[in-house]
Order: structure tokens, then C-alpha cells, then sequence
């Protein structure tokens, strides 16, 4: 559950997760990451029982779309 303003309005973030919609409307939770030769990204589609997990050899892998290989999985 992402973190409320004072109004409760959701933040999009919460406990170290960005949290929201693809766009498709399948709610998702990821975090992404880079290092000086590495990136990461982790998407998780709770209501559809999907996890993608993507690791690169360079910082230009946070670049990639990682929602496009969900869309693969639970179909447009």
C-alpha cells in the first residue's frame, strides 16, 4: 500500500517500492536500480501472480521496458 499525504492522496511510493498502473491498468510494484557496470529492475504484477526480474550489464538496462514482457505474459 503506497504512502498518504495528509489529504490521503497516495504517493506512489511506499516501504521502498514505486507502486502504480502499467498501461494496460494492471496494478504493479517495482524498483529499479543501476551501478557503475550494472542495472536492475523488478516488476511485480500482484493481482495477475507475475514477477519479472531483469538484470544487465550496463546502466542502459534501466532503460528497457520491462512492462512490455508482462504484457507477453497476461496477454494485451
Amino acid at each position: 500500500m503506497p504512502n498518504q499525504i495528509t489529504d490521503k492522496q497516495p504517493t506512489g511510493y511506499g516501504i521502498g517500492w514505486y507502486t502504480g498502473k502499467d498501461k494496460n491498468g494492471h496494478r504493479i510494484w517495482y524498483h529499479a536500480g543501476d551501478s557503475f557496470s550494472s542495472s536492475s529492475y523488478l516488476i511485480i504484477y500482484p493481482d495477475d501472480d507475475i514477477i519479472i526480474a531483469f538484470l544487465g550489464n550496463s546502466q542502459e538496462g534501466v532503460m528497457f521496458n520491462v512492462q512490455n514482457i508482462g504484457e507477453l505474459v497476461y496477454g494485451k
